[in-house]
């Protein structure tokens, strides 16, 4: 699920065959907006996994504490 091919709303998915992909991305939004008890009209919900340098600076400061190397 981290392709750069993915990382775009599913309905605005430019490559064909990501429809597996589609289909679980929208079953996590709805388990989502279910388990927290959000109305769909009011909230959106981004399931999408970080990739990249976000991602890496994410689980960096997760592992290591302040002042670390």
């Amino acid at each position: 699920m981290c392709s750069p091919i993915l990382c775009v709303f599913t309905i605005f998915r430019y490559y064909g065959g990501q429809e597996h992909a589609d289909e679980l991305e929208i079953l996590c939004q709805k388990r989502a907006l279910e388990t927290y008890k959000l109305d769909s009209e009011k909230w959106g919900v981004n399931v999408q996994p970080y990739s990249g340098s976000p991602a890496n600076f994410a689980v960096y400061t997760a592992v290591v504490g302040p002042h670390g190397k």
